[in-house]
């Protein structure tokens, strides 16, 4: 199992195109398959360095990048809005993958697949497979927009409205959007890196250089969010065999 909290329960396969019949299983049987199915997830999505670092804040997470990538936002993308939904649709995906396709397929799993679908009618085998596969492969749609959220927010910049000098080997920074900026992460500004040393959100940060240096009241800052992202891609499939 995870040495992290599962972000799914078994209460959240009970309805819904995820539904899963709750007297084929065990709440604690079940609640392997939902640790086991994350754990695997999240490594190959994240990278491992990430993976410990997003997990470590499970299942409440307090740092912006988390909360948002585990629960989605809308952001922007070469001026688009993007409506990116979070990783927990993902999950349920490929746990119910896993689940139906780890059943024999005479029990009632069969009777709960065919209870949402058309007909209400038991599935063959090889319908029950498909169906199964379908739900995968829009987790894999899922995953696909959860790294390009990755990818597209890692880098971040601002401009800022003023830099102060605080006469005492800091300085502050006004920018009207402080989303995403960390305490002790690294930056640059104007090319020269830092580390921040204090947020006010929406309003300033603050950063050690020593006094007398010339910053641009209009200076560029830039900073990496995922930094330690190193994540793979995913393949859909169909009757088992990979194929985009």
């Amino acid at each position: 199992m995870s040495q992290f909290t599962s972000i799914l329960l078994p209460e959240d396969f009970k309805t819904g195109e995820y539904r899963i019949t709750q007297n084929t299983f065990s709440k604690d049987d079940f609640k392997i398959y939902i640790s086991d199915v994350q754990e695997e997830t999240l490594k190959q999505l994240l990278g491992i360095d990430l993976y410990l670092s997003f997990g470590a804040e499970l299942p409440n997470p307090t740092l912006q990048k988390y909360i948002d990538l585990l629960n989605g936002v809308v952001y922007i993308h070469e001026n688009k809005k993007v409506d990116y939904t979070g990783l927990k649709r993902m999950l349920k995906a490929f746990t119910f993958n896993a689940y139906v396709n780890d059943q024999d397929v005479q029990n009632t799993i069969i009777g709960n697949v065919s209870g949402v679908s058309r007909n209400s009618e038991n599935l063959t085998p090889n319908a029950t497979l498909t169906y199964s596969e379908e739900k995968n492969n829009k987790g894999v749609n899922y995953y696909r927009e959860a790294q390009l959220f990755i990818e597209r927010e890692n880098n971040q910049k601002r401009t800022s409205t003023a830099v102060a000098d605080n006469l005492d080997n800091t300085y502050t920074v006004a920018v009207a959007d402080t989303t995403y900026i960390i305490a002790g992460d690294s930056f640059t500004i104007n090319g020269v890196e830092y580390v921040f040393d204090s947020v006010v959100d929406g309003v300033s940060f603050n950063f050690t250089a020593l006094t007398g240096l010339n910053f641009p009241s209009e200076s560029i800052i830039l900073y990496n969010i995922f930094a330690i992202f190193s994540g793979k891609p995913k393949n859909k499939s169909f009757f088992g065999g990979m194929i985009s």
